[in-house]
């Protein structure tokens, strides 16, 4: 015969078994609702008119982006020169 202790916590794994499954399942729509939209690899226009106006916002003046691509796995190296760009600009605001 189990204890009380025992049957809480196993009423307890199955609701957390249940919510996760839910939360895969959910998650799984969500990841072909985006394969959908975008395919990866892709930009999509919608993305590209969102930047120029924030750009727009932060520079106060109009541009165009022409294009963009998905940039891949980093380096250390390449992280650190971006974090070092990044404070500069900051400071310099």
């Amino acid at each position: 015969m189990s204890s009380p202790i025992d049957q809480a916590a196993r009423v307890d794994k199955e609701r957390i078994d249940k919510e996760l499954a839910e939360l895969r399942s959910l998650l799984a729509r969500v990841i072909e609702r985006l394969d959908r939209l975008a395919p990866e690899g892709e930009v999509p226009e919608e993305h590209l008119a969102i930047m120029c106006a924030v750009f727009a916002v932060h520079i106060g003046k109009h541009v165009r982006i022409r294009s963009a691509r998905l940039v891949g796995k980093q380096s250390s190296w390449s992280q650190a020169g971006r974090a070092t760009l990044h404070q500069r600009n900051l400071q310099r605001s």
